[in-house]
């Protein structure tokens, strides 16, 4: 199992874990060669899922900034199109 589809969030991979360990059951990742049930596996997978998390706010920070910039543009443009035309018309806007 890839650890990116085990939990949407940091807190949600851990709880996931924790629940399994509460069970009896060590987490084994094929993928990324974790093992939950050594210590230093729990170590790489904590990390793993740091970084993770991590990647998952740039991706969103990175999205809400673009959507700001697209905002802006088509905000100013608009400013402009109404502009020019009201020049063209004859009215002046200060």
């Amino acid at each position: 199992m890839r650890l990116d589809r085990l939990g949407r969030s940091l807190k949600e991979l851990l709880e996931t874990v924790e629940y399994l360990k509460t069970h009896n059951v060590g987490l084994m990742s094929l993928e990324e060669k974790i093992d939950t049930s050594s210590a230093a596996g729990e170590l790489v997978f904590h990390v793993f899922g740091a970084i993770a998390h991590f990647e998952r706010r740039l991706i969103s920070e990175r999205t809400k900034r673009w959507h700001l910039s697209s905002a802006l543009a088509w905000q100013e443009a608009r400013q402009a199109y109404f502009r020019s035309r009201n020049l063209r018309c004859g009215n002046e806007i200060s």
